[in-house]
């Protein structure tokens, strides 16, 4: 018996000194080697740089890769004069995180042009392994200051035992990570658009229409992050517009409850005086325009979506006076 009552408080000792371990482990010396934060980082350090260097005011376009392969900036550039960088990289990143890093790149009179996916409209918190990753990676500091400490355990404990011993025996090899970051910006211009995607793949691209949240007509935590943004917009005198992602256009979309959905983010945005340009079937095209998944467009179907795009934004009078302001002098 006595044995048995030492064993078990044994237990009770050794096993939070384990998680401990762990993770302190994962906190001081996991990172991932594999390609997925370092193309984020890769991206970032470029699109980042891009906005920096403009002095005068810009539009921005930014959200998950879907307007990476979207919305064109530079022709939206052409089209209005005003220089234009899009910085889309990974939904994986959350609506909160880009919209978050985003700040650092925006001054008093930018434009900001949201084409977010669906999955960051319906985005509640659920744990995304791509943004936790790279936080751990890369950017700490906001890990440290945007998490309280249960959360920060939680994103400890989403790396897997396997990626922990990846990172430590496997290790880092600089000139490697030299040569994949050239290869990553081989196809991305001076705007920050990725161009000559050319082949379409029907398979992967090959989609079921994208999962509704449950209930639909909650105000998730995607939903109060372009919220908190669109305050922080109109405090700093940013000009913001919500558009809608590239999207395989399905029968199913027409259907009633993605019809309500559709209505239930417009009047969403409408409530809280974030201004829309167009609708989300104004961004849904035929299958064969999109190349590796429901959301990335071929180079003939960016052509085609950037075209239509700024139609529309030629159609509306908000984006018109605030192109406007943004060319006059400022006193």
């Amino acid at each position: 018996m006595k044995s048995s009552k030492k064993f078990n408080l044994g237990l009770l000792l050794v096993i939070p000194l384990i998680f401990a371990a762990y993770f302190l482990s994962v906190y001081f010396v996991y990172f991932d080697n594999k390609n997925d934060s370092l193309s984020v980082e890769t991206y970032f350090a470029y699109k980042e740089a891009l906005a920096d260097s403009i002095t005068t005011n810009k539009i921005l376009f930014t959200s998950g890769s879907n307007n990476f392969l979207g919305i064109r900036a530079y022709q939206v550039e052409e089209a209005f004069g005003v220089p234009s960088v899009n910085m889309s990289i990974h939904a994986g990143l959350r609506a909160e995180y880009i919209l978050d890093r985003l700040k650092q790149s925006l001054q008093k009179g930018d434009m900001v042009i949201l084409p977010f996916e669906y999955s960051n409209f319906g985005y509640n918190g659920e744990p995304s392994i791509t943004l936790n990753k790279y936080l751990l990676s890369y950017d700490k500091e906001y890990l440290n200051s945007h998490y309280d400490l249960v959360d920060r355990l939680k994103i400890l404990s989403s790396i897997s035992v396997l990626d922990l011993s990846n990172s430590i025996f496997m290790g880092t090899n600089e000139n490697e990570e030299n040569d994949k970051r050239i290869e990553y910006l081989k196809h991305i211009n001076a705007n920050g658009d990725m161009l000559n995607m050319t082949e379409h793949d029907s398979l992967k691209t090959k989609k079921p229409p994208f999962k509704l949240p449950v209930p639909f007509n909650l105000e998730t935590t995607g939903l109060k992050s372009i919220k908190a943004f669109s305050a922080y917009c109109r405090e700093n005198d940013i000009h913001l517009f919500i558009t809608f992602p590239n999207l395989v256009k399905e029968k199913a979309y027409s259907s009633d409850k993605y019809q309500a959905y559709f209505d239930h983010l417009l009047i969403y945005f409408k409530q809280n005086n974030i201004d829309v340009i167009g609708t989300p079937e104004d961004a849904m095209y035929p299958k064969q325009l999109f190349f590796d998944s429901e959301y990335h467009l071929i180079s003939k179907g960016s052509d085609l979506r950037t075209a239509d795009f700024i139609e529309l934004m030629k159609q509306k009078t908000d984006v018109l006076n605030a192109l406007n302001a943004m060319a006059s002098p400022k006193g």
